[in-house]
């Protein structure tokens, strides 16, 4: 029997009543919480992109040059012109962007973005604000954007955390606690949705940066990351529904002419659902790629330990020079991680200490094996819808080199 169930009488208010409110006017009673929410005091939707972005808080994270920034701008774009985001349903709303990193950076990359999409700029309420330590209170730009344009705002965009609220300590739950209530206080003040771009944390990226209030607080956090010769989104947390729905996109350069010169920007472009075959298909990718990274390892093994055991720190050396398509020393480390456990557990090589020998003599011979760049698979431009946004703040490593500004 229920605690309920045990009660025989029903229990006397604490308070007087006065109506259908308590004494005092932000107090209600459970009658009029079942009406408030059956028949809501605006129309506001609870989604933007439906099951995605809510009408509250979405933290989107991501290392440099995954795309993070130009995601943000591809659903700025597709709220502001009402077009489908990954054949989702979307509605259309003024969008405020608050770049506090670049704000000429995102300028170039909304206009590239919008005319490789065929937006009507006209037609499209978007408004970037100069971020500054007033920038948050935005109801006067809100009520300006309504009289001018007559769309209430939908969206507001915050890129990044970190870079617009540099005072507050984000690693320490208050100061994180403090960002998110200014966050909550843009959410209720306009009844829109709040987007903020952040960067990951340490341990391989797979939380953001700073102190667990940030991923608590929020109602939905999405992953950006490079995976497996592809660039992906993944819902890591939803609020009131399942998580794991994953997203694929690309990167692409767009080439944008201005009065000076053109610019070669990263533009987002086939944002789509990622399929069974996409993971598998990944994971396959993967795992030659590790066989590969393996391979590599043992061949420089095997040439230094031609007089002997090696020191682990010189075959690690060795194999960070044998890989120079890795993007950084952090992925070069995680390679290397990979590549001796597998080496070990093959039983190929044994490790004492700093000590490495090799155990088994077979196989890749004395040849000094250098590593390939691993080329992505990319749909051609006539197979691309046409919604596309722009890409990370920083370069991206694989459009450098190709002879265009990239931005």
């Amino acid at each position: 029997m229920s605690a309920l169930s045990e009660v025989n009488e029903p229990l006397a208010l604490p308070i007087k009543r006065r109506g259908n409110i308590t004494r005092s006017s932000d107090t209600v009673d459970l009658e009029k919480i079942v009406e408030d929410v059956r028949n809501p005091a605006d129309d506001r939707d609870r989604y933007v992109v439906d099951g995605v972005i809510p009408n509250g808080l979405t933290l989107l994270y991501g290392p440099s040059g995954c795309g993070k920034t130009g995601i943000a701008i591809n659903l700025a774009l597709a709220v502001a012109s009402g077009l489908p985001w990954a054949g989702i349903p979307v509605k259309q709303g003024g969008v405020i962007y608050l770049p506090a990193e670049d704000y000429h950076g995102v300028c170039e990359r909304l206009a590239a973005a919008s005319v490789a999409a065929g937006i009507d700029k006209n037609g499209a309420p978007l408004w970037v604000k100069r971020y500054s330590n007033e920038a948050l209170s935005l109801r006067e730009d809100a009520k300006n954007m309504f009289e001018v344009t007559g769309f209430p705002t939908r969206l507001v965009v915050v890129d990044t955390l970190s870079a617009a609220f540099v005072d507050e300590d984000q690693d320490r739950a208050a100061g994180a606690t403090k960002i998110m209530h200014y966050l909550q206080v843009i959410h209720e003040a306009l009844k829109c949705a709040v987007l903020v771009v952040h960067h990951p944390g340490k341990g391989g990226g797979k939380q953001p940066t700073g102190s667990g209030v940030f991923f608590n607080r929020s109602d939905v956090v999405i992953r950006a990351e490079k995976s497996a010769g592809f660039t992906a989104l993944t819902v890591d947390k939803r609020r009131d529904g399942r998580t794991g729905a994953a997203f694929r996109y690309e990167i692409a350069g767009h080439p944008f002419e201005t009065r000076k010169e053109t610019l070669d920007v990263q533009v987002i472009k086939n944002v789509r659902p990622m399929t069974e075959g996409d993971h598998r298909a990944g994971e396959d990718k993967q795992k030659r790629r590790e066989q590969t990274d393996a391979n590599i390892a043992s061949a420089r093994l095997r040439e230094l330990a031609r007089n002997g055991p090696v020191s682990l720190k010189a075959w690690q050396a060795s194999c960070y020079d044998a890989w120079p398509s890795k993007p950084s020393d952090r992925a070069k480390s995680q390679a290397f991680s990979k590549a001796k456990i597998r080496l070990v557990e093959d039983k190929e090589i044994s490790i004492e200490g700093d000590r490495v020998t090799v155990t088994v003599t077979s196989v890749t011979g004395d040849d000094v094996v250098t590593a390939e760049p691993d080329p992505s698979v990319s749909p051609s431009a006539s197979a691309l819808p046409p919604l596309g946004g722009c890409g990370d703040e920083t370069r991206d490593r694989e459009m450098e080199g190709k002879g265009g500004r990239v931005r």
